[in-house]
C-alpha cells in the first residue's frame, strides 16, 4: 500500500471531531471528509506509517513474537568484552582467565579463542594463572564440583585438578609461584601453600589474621628470599612478611612503611616496590626497610601509586583511590626505578585485575577485557577480538531490533542483527562502566551504573548519554543499582541495599519508597499489571502495591523462601522465580504455589504463550501451559545462564561468562498488541490491535469502508474468549507480517485465543488477555511514546498548541486513542466522569471521553488545559478503571 505521512492522517482527524459538544464552544461544520478507508489505514497502521525501526521497536518491545521452545540456542559473536582476571605468557601463547573460562592468543593478543575439551568446565570462570619452568597453574573463581586449582604440563592443552589439602575445592583470588613452591589465596579468606608443585596443599596461618584478601593484582610478591602479602581484608590494609616460605608471618608496622597504607606490590630485579598513600616505596632487603622512590610527584589526599614491572622496566600508575571515575597517570622507569618519565593519562582508576609486563609492552586485565600498552605507554588500546566472556547477567533491554546488554565493567553493548555484530556504547558513560541495569521506555533508554554509581538517559538509541536522577542516594562502593523498570509514566530504580526509588518525571527526580517496603531491601526485579506493582527482593520476599508504587504490602503466603528473584505477569497469572524454584499465583500474589522445584532460578520471561526461566545452576526451562509442566531447554547453552529477554522473533539469554545466546523464532507464532501503545496488556473489548508474525496473509490488502470486512485477501481472524465463544474479528489491514484488527464486540474479559487463517488456508494461533478497560494513546512516531496524536479541538490544528482560546479561556485539546472499553467505543455517550487525565501527573478536566464518530475502535479524549499552563512539553496519561495508559506528550506554546 502507498505510504502516507502520519501528519496527514492526523490532520484528517480534524473533520471527525466536529460532532462533540464542548463546554466552551461548538465546533463548526467541517468540509466533507475524504474516503474513510484511507484515513483508517493511516491512523491504525501507525507502525507502517513510521520508520521501519519504529515499527520494529513498537512490536518487539511488546514481546510480540513467540520463540520456539526447545530449539537450539546459538551463541552470538559478542559482546567482545569480559572481566580479564588473569594474564600469563607461555612462549608465544598468551593466556587469559575470565568469567567465561580460559582463553588464549597466539598473535600477541590480536585474536582470542576459548580453550575447550581440556578438563575444565566450559564457560566457567578462571580467576588466577601462574607458571614455573615446567608447569601451568590455574585457579577458578568458583568452588565445589569442577572448581579449585588445576595444573597443566602440556602448555594448557589439558588440565588436571590438584586440590589435595583443601577442605573442598576453593575459588582462587591469586597465585604466586616460586620454583616448586606455590601460594594460593582463596576467596574464603585463606592462604594455602605447596612445596611439591601442587601435589598437596597446607593452609598457612601462623601470624596471619583469621581472614585475608589480596583483591588486586600485586597482592603477593617474592623478593630477596622474603614473601610479602598485602591484606585488604583488614579495616585498613596491612602488609605481612615471611622469610620461611610462608610458615610464619610478621606484620610490617606502619612506621616501617613511613606511615603509608599499602596498596600493591611488584618485584623488579633486586627491588620490591610498594604503592602506598605516602608515595611509591621501594625496598632492596625483602621489605625490611622502605624508602620513597625519588623522581615521582608526591601523592595528594586520597591518591596512591600502583607499580608493576618487567625486568628493569617498572611502571607505576598514580591512582585517585577515593574517586573511582577519575583518570590516573602512568609513569615509566627503564632503570629499575632510579628515574621516571611521565607517559600518558589513563582514562580509568584502580580497576586492574592483573597485568603482564613485557619490556615496552604491557597487557592489563580489566573489567572491560584486555588493554595493551605499547611502547612504554605511548598508546593504549583494547585487544578483545574473539572474546565472548562478558559478565552480562545484570540486564537486557530491547528497543526495536536493537538488543542492549549490560556488562559489569565492559559497559553497554548493542546488537541490531541478532548478535551477529556488536558495538560498545561509550559516549557519556564512564570508561569502565559497571552497568548494573538497563531499561527501554518508548524510545528512551535508561541505564544505571555502579563504580561509579550514576543514572544516565539516552534518546538516540544509546549513542549518547546524559546524567539524570536527582535525589538518588550518594555513590558508594557498598551498594549498587539492580533493576530499572517503567510503568504508567513512572520510572522505578532498585538497589541491592537501599530499597526502591521512584520518579514521576522521566527520571529527572527520584524519591525513596518508604511505605511498606524496607528501606534497606535488596530489590531484585519488578513487574506490573495495570496500576499494580510487584517487587521481588533478595531476602525479604515479595511485595505488592495497588497504587502505582506509593505503598506496599508483603505477599509471601505459600512461599517457602524469602529469596525471591524475578517476576512475570502472564495474563491473570503471576509467576515468581526464587532460590528454591518457580512459584505461580492466580490472585496477584495472595497465595503462591510452587510449580518448579529442582533449582534456583534468577530470571523469567514470556514469549507469546511460552514461559522461560533461567538460573545459574539450572540452565533454562520452558513451559507452554502456564507453568503446569516444564521441560529443559538447554540445547546449545554453556556457561552460567542468568537473564532472559525477548527480542522480536528470538529469545535472548545473557550469561555469566559465555556472552549472549539467541534462540530462533517459531515462524508459525504471532502475538497481538495494542495498535496505540504496542503493549500486550493494553487490550479491551473493541480495542484496535495489531498482530505481528510471519506468513499471516498471502497478500496485502486494506479495508475501504464501514462496516469493517471480516475477510481481507482471503485472511480471517477469529477470537475465542474465556467463555468459549468464538467471533470473527473486523479487519483494517492484512499483510504477511502484520494484521490490524478490532477485538470483536462482546468478547469476555480474560484469556483469549486468536486464530489467524491466511488465504492459503494456513492457520496459526496465539493468546492475549482482554480487560474491561485498557486505555492507550496513539503517538505520532508510532512507538507508543512521544508526541500524542492530538488536535486543537477548536482550531483543528496540530501541536504545539495554544494555551488559550481566542476569547482567553483555557484551550481544549482532542487526543486520540483506543481501549477505553466496550461502553465507550463505537457507541454514543460520554464516560468522562470515569476517566482521569493528567499532565505531568496533575489532574486536568476531561470534557469528553468516548467514541470518535465514523471510525471503528477509535476513542477520543477532550481535555481542558490548566488556566495557568506555561510553555513546555507535558507528559500526558489517561486512566480509567485503575488502568493507566502509555505516556504521550503535548507541546504547549
Amino acid at each position: 500500500m502507498r505510504q502516507q505521512s502520519l501528519s496527514s492522517a492526523i490532520a484528517l482527524l480534524i473533520v471527525l471531531s466536529f460532532s462533540l459538544t464542548f463546554s466552551q464552544a461548538q465546533s463548526p461544520t467541517p468540509p466533507p471528509p475524504p474516503a474513510w478507508g484511507w484515513l483508517d489505514q493511516q491512523l491504525h497502521r501507525l507502525a507502517k506509517s513510521a520508520s521501519v525501526s519504529s515499527q520494529t521497536a513498537a512490536a518487539e518491545a511488546a514481546e510480540n513474537y513467540a520463540a520456539a521452545p526447545n530449539a537450539t540456542w546459538v551463541q552470538s559473536s559478542g559482546p567482545e568484552t569480559g572481566n580479564a582476571f588473569a594474564l600469563l605468557r607461555r612462549g608465544q601463547r598468551l593466556f587469559m582467565g575470565t568469567f567465561g573460562g580460559l582463553w588464549f592468543s597466539d598473535d600477541n593478543g590480536e585474536n582470542w579463542a576459548r580453550t575447550t575439551n581440556n578438563g575444565l568446565l566450559i564457560g566457567r570462570g578462571v580467576s588466577a594463572l601462574a607458571a614455573n619452568s615446567t608447569t601451568l597453574f590455574l585457579g577458578t573463581n568458583f568452588g565445589g564440583t569442577g572448581g579449585g586449582v588445576y595444573r597443566s604440563n602440556d602448555n594448557g592443552q589439558t588440565w588436571t585438578a590438584i586440590n589435595n589439602g583443601f577442605p573442598a575445592p576453593r575459588s582462587i583470588q591469586d597465585f604466586l609461584v616460586n620454583g616448586a613452591n606455590l601460594f594460593a589465596v582463596t576467596f574464603n579468606g585463606e592462604l594455602f601453600g605447596s612445596t611439591n608443585n601442587g601435589d598437596s596443599w597446607t593452609r598457612l596461618t601462623n601470624g596471619l589474621p583469621s581472614a585475608i584478601s589480596v583483591t588486586l593484582a600485586g597482592g603477593l610478591a617474592f623478593s630477596n628470599n622474603a614473601l610479602l602479602l598485602r591484606n585488604a581484608a583488614a579495616a585498613t590494609p596491612e602488609l605481612y612478611r615471611s622469610t620461611d616460605n610462608g610458615l610464619n608471618w610478621t606484620k610490617v608496622e606502619a612506621q616501617a612503611l613511613l606511615g603509608g597504607i599499602p596498596f600493591a606490590l611488584a618485584t623488579s630485579n633486586n627491588k620490591v616496590f610498594l604503592g602506598s598513600t605516602v608515595g611509591l616505596l621501594s625496598s632492596e632487603n625483602g621489605g625490611q626497610t622502605w624508602q620513597i622512590a625519588s623522581g615521582l610527584p608526591p601523592v595528594g589526599s586520597n591518591f596512591t601509586y600502583a607499580p608493576f614491572a618487567s625486568g628493569a622496566t617498572v611502571y607505576t600508575a598514580l591512582f585517585a583511590s577515593a574517586a573511582p571515575d577519575a583518570e590516573s597517570t602512568l609513569y615509566v622507569s627503564t632503570d629499575n626505578g632510579a628515574t621516571w618519565t611521565q607517559k600518558m593519562r589513563l582514562p580509568f582508576s584502580q580497576i586492574i585485575y592483573d597485568l603482564l609486563a613485557e619490556g615496552p609492552t604491557v597487557f592489563l586485565g580489566t573489567p572491560g577485557g584486555v588493554l595493551r600498552l605499547n611502547d612504554n605507554g605511548a598508546s593504549l588500546e583494547f585487544k578483545n577480538k574473539g572474546l565472548r566472556s562478558s559478565y552480562s547477567s545484570s540486564d537486557v533491554a530491547v528497543l526495536g531490533n536493537r538488543v542492549f546488554v549490560s556488562s559489569l565493567g565492559g559497559g553497554l553493548w548493542v546488537t541490531a542483527d541478532s548478535g551477529a555484530t556488536w558495538r560498545q556504547l561509550k559516549n557519556g558513560l564512564p570508561y569502565f562502566a559497571f552497568v548494573s541495569a538497563v531499561s527501554a521506555v518508548g524510545n528512551t533508554l535508561y541505564t544505571a551504573t555502579n563504580q561509579p554509581f550514576g543514572l544516565y538517559r539516552s534518546t538516540d538509541f544509546g549513542e549518547t548519554w546524559t546524567p539524570a536522577g536527582k535525589g538518588l542516594p550518594p555513590a558508594d562502593f557498598n551498594s549498587f543499582p539492580t533493576v530499572l523498570a517503567a510503568n504508567g509514566g513512572k520510572l522505578y530504580l532498585g538497589f541491592d541495599s537501599k530499597g526502591l526509588w521512584l520518579s514521576a518525571d522521566n527520571g529527572e527526580n527520584f524519591a525513596p519508597v518508604t511505605s511498606g517496603l524496607p528501606g534497606t531491601a535488596y530489590i531484585w526485579s519488578l513487574a506490573f499489571r495495570d496500576n499494580a506493582v510487584f517487587v521481588a527482593t533478595n531476602g525479604a520476599g515479595a511485595f505488592r502495591s495497588m497504587d502505582g508504587g506509593n505503598s506496599f504490602t508483603a505477599i509471601n503466603t505459600g512461599l517457602t523462601t524469602q529469596t525471591t528473584r524475578s517476576l512475570q505477569v502472564a495474563g491473570d497469572m503471576l509467576f515468581l522465580t526464587s532460590g528454591n524454584g518457580v512459584y505461580r499465583s492466580a490472585d496477584s500474589g495472595g497465595l503462591w504455589t510452587r510449580v518448579l522445584t529442582n533449582a534456583a532460578y534468577d530470571s523469567i520471561a514470556r514469549s507469546g504463550g511460552t514461559l522461560y526461566v533461567a538460573g545459574t545452576g539450572a540452565g533454562c526451562y520452558s513451559s507452554k501451559d502456564n507453568g503446569a509442566t516444564w521441560q529443559a531447554n538447554n540445547d546449545g547453552l554453556f556457561g552460567l545462564v542468568s537473564r532472559i529477554a525477548v527480542s522480536g522473533n528470538s529469545v535472548v539469554l545473557a550469561s555469566q561468562g559465555s556472552g549472549v545466546f539467541f534462540q530462533p523464532d517459531d515462524t508459525s507464532a504471532f502475538a497481538t498488541v495494542s495498535a496505540a501503545s504496542f503493549s500486550p496488556s493494553a487490550i479491551a473489548d473493541k480495542t484496535i490491535v495489531a498482530a505481528f508474525g510471519t506468513a499471516l496473509a498471502t497478500s496485502t490488502a486494506a479495508a475501504t469502508a464501514l462496516p469493517l470486512p471480516l475477510t481481507l485477501a482471503g485472511t480471517s481472524v477469529k477470537v475465542r474468549d474465556t467463555n468459549g465463544t468464538e467471533r470473527p474479528a473486523p479487519l483494517f489491514f492484512v499483510s504477511a507480517g502484520q494484521i490490524n484488527y478490532q477485538i470483536p464486540a462482546g468478547t469476555a474479559n480474560g484469556t483469549t485465543t486468536v486464530t489467524i487463517t491466511n488465504g492459503a488456508g494456513v492457520s496459526v494461533s496465539g493468546v492475549l488477555e482482554v480487560r474491561a478497560t485498557a486505555p492507550a494513546i496513539f503517538t505520532t512516531n508510532a512507538t507508543g511514546a512521544g508526541a500524542a496524536a492530538a488536535l486543537d479541538a477548536l482550531r483543528f490544528t496540530l501541536g504545539p498548541f495554544d494555551a488559550k482560546q481566542a476569547n482567553g479561556e483555557p484551550n481544549i485539546i482532542a487526543v486520540f486513542g483506543t481501549g477505553l472499553g466496550s461502553d465507550a467505543t463505537d457507541v454514543s455517550g460520554n464516560v468522562n466522569a470515569s476517566v482521569t487525565t493528567r499532565l505531568n501527573g496533575v489532574i486536568v478536566p476531561t470534557l469528553y471521553a468516548g467514541t470518535t464518530p465514523g471510525l471503528a475502535g477509535l476513542n477520543q479524549f477532550n481535555l481542558q488545559l490548566p488556566a495557568n499552563i506555561t510553555t513546555g512539553t507535558y507528559t500526558l496519561t489517561i486512566t480509567r478503571g485503575g488502568v493507566t495508559s502509555n505516556s504521550g506528550t503535548l507541546a504547549i506554546k
